[in-house]
């Protein structure tokens, strides 16, 4: 079997695996965001393997609809060692827990997938090119609200997925793409935060560690 049957047979798999985990509106979400997530892998000259890329949103939100103490036992049980801060708000967890629970079920080893699915939530610092996609499609899914996502895309210098039928590659350099990608993930983290802070949430510190190493990646060019 050739390798990109091998993807597509456990992309297959883990797409019905999925659906038997989650309700039909969250498995609606989980495709939008799998499709935004190709869609800035094709738009935006990175480099990135497409069919990884999908894989990892498909299986995002794998462990979503656990219950916070379910993450945090899971986690607990996979070796994660979560913070006071992740117990009080376990569904936090569900991206570490999600990364754990396909490693352990479907013997994936990639590490890309494996950060992807993990880092999508809360971010990392510092961050690869892959993971900020996938964080970048989840927050960019279409039943998103236009104003949170409208100024994501203009960093991007993409219009929405769902609005576009040209999935040519934007003529920009990689350099161009990295830092249209980091001035949209300090625009979604920005976002992320002010939501958190006016709906009166607590404010993982990660989130902010993540904020602050966009501001300067983006501050530092000309």
């Amino acid at each position: 079997m050739s390798q990109n049957q091998s993807q597509k047979n456990l992309l297959d798999k883990s797409i019905s695996w999925v659906q038997e985990r989650v309700t039909a509106k969250r498995f609606e979400h989980i495709r939008g965001v799998a499709q935004a997530g190709e869609y800035i892998a094709s738009k935006l000259p990175l480099n990135l393997d497409k069919d990884k890329v999908a894989l990892a949103c498909w299986l995002h939100d794998s462990c979503k609809e656990l219950k916070s103490s379910e993450l945090v036992l899971e986690a607990k049980r996979l070796g994660l060692n979560p913070s006071k801060f992740e117990e009080e708000n376990g569904h936090l967890l569900h991206g570490p827990v999600a990364a754990m629970t396909v490693k352990e079920k479907w013997d994936i080893k990639d590490k890309d997938i494996l950060e992807g699915i993990a880092e999508h939530t809360l971010g990392r610092a510092p961050m690869s090119l892959f993971s900020q996609v996938i964080y970048l499609a989840d927050a960019l899914e279409r039943s998103r609200p236009a104003d949170f996502v409208m100024p994501i895309w203009s960093e991007l210098g993409l219009i929405p997925y769902f609005e576009s039928e040209d999935n040519s590659t934007l003529d920009i350099s990689k350099e161009d793409a990295e830092l249209n990608l980091a001035r949209a993930m300090l625009k979604a983290s920005d976002a992320s935060i002010d939501h958190l802070i006016k709906v009166q949430k607590p404010i993982h510190p990660r989130a902010v560690d993540v904020r602050n190493y966009f501001l300067a990646k983006v501050k530092v060019q000309p």
